[in-house]
């Protein structure tokens, strides 16, 4: 389903949209202006490097958090595991 970035040129509102078929037309959801212009918006990546990537990032965080915590009260990270 292609969703879209628009600007209203009429107030400067920014919204995304649905758009099913290019026969219809854009129109801002704040002002109702049909003088809207379409955004360059970027794609959703998902790949098994970029997880890894984010799941090192947020270890690494966890691990400045846990070097700044009160010694008495250490922040632990917990695998949770879900039985479906």
């Amino acid at each position: 389903m292609p969703l879209y970035e628009y600007r209203c040129l009429a107030c400067g509102h920014l919204f995304e949209l649905l758009i099913l078929r290019q026969s219809q037309q854009a129109v801002c959801p704040a002002c109702a202006a049909e003088s809207v212009e379409q955004l360059i918006s970027s794609f959703a990546v998902n790949s098994e490097a970029k997880r890894d990537a984010s799941t090192a990032s947020a270890r690494t965080f966890n691990e400045k958090l846990n070097s700044k915590q009160d010694a008495d009260k250490p922040r632990v990270q917990i695998d949770h595991r879900h039985q479906h």
